[in-house]
């Protein structure tokens, strides 16, 4: 799941950049945001399913336990292959929001913070992937459980 988006991001990310090459930094900011956007739109179609049994299996407190082949199967049947996919527009919003979030604030830290952060690139990345995880969390946790519950 992460190879593919992060893959997809950097994809779309040099898509981008051809199209606009002369850029100011608010300009790669919103690119880096476009380009996580798209990225989490991408992965949903291939993602949605393994999400729609792993909520499944949550919800099954109290049940006999059932395995994510034999979840999957049973969605199946009840609902055809439609039943994986039951909540796609809302699992793609909570990533449009969080990747677009998590690459855009990524990207800003990238232009507002010095190369290194104590003599260390490693120290500034590092950083930057915690601040930028935690405001992209705090913006999706209500579209998150919106999605669970919709699934």
């Amino acid at each position: 799941r992460r190879a593919l988006k992060f893959s997809m991001n950097g994809t779309l990310k040099d898509f981008l950049v051809q199209r606009s090459p002369s850029r100011s930094t608010a300009g790669d900011v919103a690119l880096a945001s476009l380009a996580g956007a798209g990225a989490g739109a991408s992965e949903t179609v291939v993602h949605t399913p393994f999400e729609v049994v792993k909520i499944r299996m949550q919800s099954q407190a109290g049940s006999s336990p059932q395995g994510p082949i034999q979840v999957a199967m049973d969605i199946v049947r009840s609902s055809g292959v439609r039943g994986l996919y039951v909540g796609l527009e809302a699992y793609a919003l909570r990533q449009v929001v969080w990747n677009g979030s998590f690459f855009g604030f990524i990207g800003l830290g990238k232009s507002l913070a010095p190369e290194q952060i104590g003599g260390s690139k490693v120290a500034r990345d590092f950083c930057l992937g915690l601040m930028a995880g935690s405001v992209a969390t705090c913006l999706n946790n209500p579209l998150d459980v919106a999605k669970s519950r919709i699934q």
